[in-house]
């Protein structure tokens, strides 16, 4: 049971990551890339 849990709780991990990754990151870091590119 303790190792299916951990299992469980390091892909949804995985999960939550690459879809902060794939969704929210370019909203945060292209606006920065553009500011650090015209200043």
């Amino acid at each position: 049971m303790k190792f299916w849990l951990r299992d469980f709780s390091v892909s949804l991990f995985l999960f939550a990551y690459n879809s902060f990754e794939s969704f929210y990151a370019p909203h945060f870091i292209n606006p920065l890339l553009l500011v650090i590119w015209h200043y």
